[in-house]
């Protein structure tokens, strides 16, 4: 088994273009948060040359999208395939947050855009006690989606919101 840390493109060109015919697709999420920066850590659960990485808020090239909560679109390309996003760490005031893991598992399919939902990370500061929950925001994403990618059709979306997470 080979493990490509890190592969997806976070976040793809405006001018990406899906391809049918093709074996890799996209994976379309919003992260919120209460904290400064969030990273979640994805993982194949399936196929022989493993694919795992991380999708984070903050970075220079995307900046936050939305301020309250702070949060961004997150767009990557992935070879399609079963997924899961099963940890999610932060810091803020000299702390470092880290989740126990999880499972919230997607499938990217190939030539299509698959929206997983909004993962939102909420953390009482004075307890160190998070809540994590996942939820329907297509309204709001899916729109901002096709305006920053107009080669991508909302035809060539589709939802894979989990209810299964812990």
């Amino acid at each position: 088994v080979l493990a490509l840390p890190g592969c997806a493109t976070i976040n793809v060109p405006s001018n990406y273009s899906l391809t049918p015919k093709g074996d890799k697709g996209l994976v379309v999420l919003s992260l919120t948060h209460t904290l400064s920066t969030v990273i979640v850590d994805y993982r194949q659960k399936e196929g022989e040359t493993q694919v795992d990485g991380a999708f984070m808020t903050g970075t220079i090239q995307d900046p936050m999208d939305w301020d309250h909560p702070k949060g961004r679109l997150v767009v990557a390309e992935l070879p399609a395939g079963k997924y899961e996003l099963y940890q999610w760490r932060s810091e803020g005031f000299n702390v470092t947050y880290t989740s126990k893991i999880f499972s919230i598992p997607f499938t990217v399919v190939a030539g299509k855009a698959t929206y997983i939902g909004n993962f939102f990370v909420n953390i009482d500061e004075s307890t160190s006690r998070y809540r994590l929950e996942v939820t329907d925001k297509s309204d709001r994403d899916l729109p901002l989606l096709i305006r920053r990618y107009p080669n991508i059709k909302e035809n060539g979306v589709v939802k894979d919101i989990s209810k299964v997470f812990r």
